[in-house]
């Protein structure tokens, strides 16, 4: 499903125009109903354009590796690894989709803590150029 700007609008003012005729400020949703529709409303608010698809329960080796941001030997890599499971059908592996949706939040939060890493490295080396070298004045 795609939203333009013009949509996000008649949108918002048909919630703005509706939730005042039912007796309330506010609608109460699930937190982790809010959490799911938070990215897509934040995207939408910059003028982005969102596409919602639903995926299947298993995946192709090359399906994985573009949802995980890595080449499709990568992803057998990881098959041998143990890294993932796969199940084969005839001659061709099946990827579990949850299983890989997991990978790949453990590696968005494996970047994050290295950017962190590194940015903390960078404030270490600046206060240590800061410091006077010892004799020199």
């Amino acid at each position: 499903m795609n939203f333009t700007s013009e949509e996000l609008k008649d949108i918002n003012e048909f919630f703005q125009a509706t939730l005042p005729r039912q007796g309330r400020d506010t609608v109460e949703i699930p937190r982790a109903v809010f959490e799911s529709i938070l990215p897509i409303v934040r995207a939408l608010e910059s003028g982005k354009s969102i596409h919602v698809r639903t995926l299947p329960s298993q995946l192709s080796p090359a399906v994985a590796a573009s949802i995980l941001g890595v080449s499709r030997p990568t992803v057998m890599k990881y098959i041998a690894e143990n890294k993932l499971t796969a199940t084969k059908q005839g001659t061709h592996h099946r990827l579990n989709t949850a299983e890989v949706l997991e990978l790949r939040k453990a590696f968005e939060h494996d970047k994050a803590g290295k950017r962190r890493q590194a940015a903390l490295e960078l404030l270490d080396f600046e206060d240590l150029l800061e410091e006077p070298l010892e004799g020199k004045s």
